[in-house]
């Protein structure tokens, strides 16, 4: 029977190489994160609701983030995301529903909504500011 040590010493002193693993090609880089669940998955979870985001530009990001993914199959691009003072181009479906004031101030108000047609799904963002005071909008 062979004896361990004398196995391994053995390995030691051979010429024994390691080898080379031939790397794989990978896909072409994006500028935007790759999705782990798809649109039509989407529409199925979030059918005939509602979902409120209230806070500040992160959070606005956030609200655009879910309406790029809505309407166009897609997260943000990197640089999309970066740019977070709030002066985007709208997407189909995309309105604002209250705005004023200069951002970086109390006064700024900032209220948009996206609706979705295909699921029936209205993202809504109010800027935090916004609901102090008086109620931003009509809730009769």
């Amino acid at each position: 029977m062979n004896d361990p040590q004398r196995i391994s010493f053995q390995l030691l002193n051979s010429s024994f190489k390691i080898p080379k693993i031939k790397r794989t090609e990978t896909k072409a880089k994006t500028n935007y994160p790759d999705i782990i669940i798809t649109q039509t998955e989407m529409f199925r979870i979030f059918h005939n609701l509602t979902i409120l985001f209230v806070g500040d530009s992160s959070i606005r990001t956030l609200f655009r983030d879910f309406t790029k993914f809505f309407s166009k199959n897609r997260l943000l691009e990197n640089t999309e995301a970066q740019s977070q003072h709030g002066e985007y181009k709208l997407v189909e479906g995309e309105t604002r529903l209250k705005t004023g004031g200069s951002r970086g101030t109390p006064e700024y108000k900032d209220i948009r909504q996206y609706e979705c047609q295909s699921s029936s799904t209205r993202l809504i963002y109010i800027h935090l500011p916004t609901i102090f005071g008086e109620s931003p909008i009509d809730l009769t």
